[in-house]
């Protein structure tokens, strides 16, 4: 039952539909992306450091989520090093490869009963965040009431996009 609730998560975790936020991107091969209607232009002041982790905007990305989950109602998710950790490397490997996927995140069910993954890239937290929001699948691991903590890595690579994984736990 749970490597099947676990193959159901990871099918909802598909690619963001973030071709509507930088026209110029490229989605993984296998998982068809397509802008979803109602996408806003945003704006930033501020470019994100490039060549590296980005503690802040995984800062930032806690607070978008927690932000949005506050505005329906559910409980926000608290911050795990553990999750972190796993995001993180998982962002930096992604990065450094240059391919968006997901992690395997069976290893991670102990001590947790529940785990799930949202993975993009991007220009910013805010582009990122509303391709989360507008893919049902990202969107469903976001407002996950099961879910209660989260660890968010966040690596930009030498040309400025951003690479993030998002990883829940229950």
């Amino acid at each position: 039952m749970l490597k099947r609730r676990m193959a159901a998560l990871a099918g909802l975790a598909l690619s963001v539909a973030l071709t509507a936020c930088d026209p110029g991107m490229t989605p993984t091969p296998d998982e068809p992306v397509s802008p979803a209607s109602g996408d806003t232009t945003v704006t930033t002041v501020a470019s994100p450091p490039t060549g590296g982790t980005d503690r802040a905007a995984e800062a930032t990305f806690v607070t978008l989520i927690n932000d949005h989950r506050a505005g329906i109602g559910a409980s926000p998710l608290a911050v795990d090093p553990g999750l972190t950790a796993a995001a993180q490397a998982w962002a930096a490997q992604m990065a450094s490869e240059n391919h968006l996927y997901h992690q395997d995140l069976e290893p991670l069910l102990n001590p947790w009963r529940l785990v799930g993954e949202n993975v993009g890239y991007g220009p910013d937290e805010p582009s990122l965040h509303q391709g989360f929001l507008n893919s049902s699948g990202h969107r469903a691991n976001l407002e996950n009431n099961s879910y209660t903590h989260i660890g968010v890595g966040v690596v930009v690579d030498d040309n400025g996009r951003m690479w993030t994984s998002h990883v829940f736990g229950g």
